[in-house]
């Protein structure tokens, strides 16, 4: 498909669509309508695509993806008959561009399996811009590992909109490599309470432990806790989390579930701990959800500590008696 093609059929979508719709289609929309080999009209709902209605179309993105690619030769051929011309190396450019966002969005996909999605409701002002920004920074050249964090922050932000701030996005394009290798054994290393990541350990024991350096390439545990409370993405504090319902702890040797009841309360009465550790900060919580984490040894350490704080406490504990039971 040549450019002047592409360019047509992205004006006809603007053309037909603007106006008509409640906002205008993004550009990933009018990407996929250029290079698609069948009408793309189904998958904008109320003028905002939802890339889940690109599921089970892998026909459909790989045609894509083929299109891009004969554009793209064609231009290359272009360009050995006329080097110097800056027209095509800026076509050229836009159409990298294209395929890396196209990449990033075909990734998110199977991100999507299974979850229900809530209802598209909002600002439209402040999904536009979400989009614009998400598409700006998925279109540059990024390591694989940011472009999973973007994958997995477009899947979420489909099934409901708004739950990935521009800033989260901002942080994960500025992020150094090197801070994300270190942000990544942090959240290894965490026992998950609840789904929010904490290490238990005391900077002595984290000493101790020394990752795999080529993984993570960084130090100790204690010099990448160090680093991230320097970057202002962890800190120590007393976190609290409630016990109402069994709360469910995951680490390296599977779950865990905790129960906590205390003397004199009904069941069903709102309970609560106070944990201190190293957790993220609030706005860093939201890059720890783009990550899956691979949770290593040090995971079971920290339960065997909060096992032994929540003991100390039964024994220690002036008030009503607590009892703490891990299943």
């Amino acid at each position: 498909m040549e450019i002047t093609t592409a360019k047509a059929a992205t004006e006809k979508l603007v053309s037909t669509l603007d106006g008509a719709l409640d906002c205008k289609p993004t550009g990933l929309s009018r990407l996929l309508l250029a290079y698609s080999p069948e009408p793309i009209r189904a998958l904008l709902e109320k003028g905002r695509l939802r890339i889940r209605n690109l599921q089970h179309k892998e026909l459909l993105l790989e045609n894509v993806f083929q299109n891009i690619l004969k554009t793209k030769n064609a231009l290359i051929d272009k360009s050995k008959e006329n080097s110097i011309d800056p027209l095509l190396r800026l076509q050229l450019e836009q159409l990298e561009k294209e395929y890396r966002l196209l990449c990033t969005v075909q990734k998110a996909l199977p991100m999507l399996c299974g979850e229900e999605s809530f209802e598209r409701s909002g600002d439209k002002d402040t999904d536009s811009l979400w989009w614009d920004l998400f598409e700006d920074l998925a279109s540059r050249r990024n390591e694989p590992w940011r472009v999973e964090l973007f994958a997995k922050s477009l899947a979420l932000n489909d099934r409901e909109p708004g739950c990935i701030p521009l800033k989260s996005l901002w942080e994960v394009a500025m992020m150094e490599t090197e801070d994300f290798g270190v942000l990544k054994l942090f959240l290894d290393s965490s026992l998950y309470v609840d789904g929010k990541p904490i290490i238990l350990l005391e900077p002595e024991e984290q000493y101790s432990f020394v990752p795999d350096i080529n993984e993570y390439q960084s130090g100790n545990l204690a010099f990448c806790i160090s680093r991230l409370v320097d970057r202002g993405l962890v800190q120590r504090a007393a976190t609290q989390f409630m016990t109402t319902e069994k709360v469910e702890l995951q680490h390296a040797a599977g779950k865990t579930y905790l129960i906590h009841r205390i003397e004199g309360l009904e069941d069903g009465a709102e309970t609560a701990i106070r944990i201190e550790g190293y957790s993220p900060t609030d706005h860093c919580l939201d890059i720890c959800r783009l990550y899956e984490s691979s949770p290593n040894i040090v995971t079971d350490r920290n339960l065997q500590i909060l096992k032994e704080l929540l003991n100390e406490e039964e024994v220690l504990s002036n008030g009503p008696k607590s009892t703490y039971k891990f299943v």
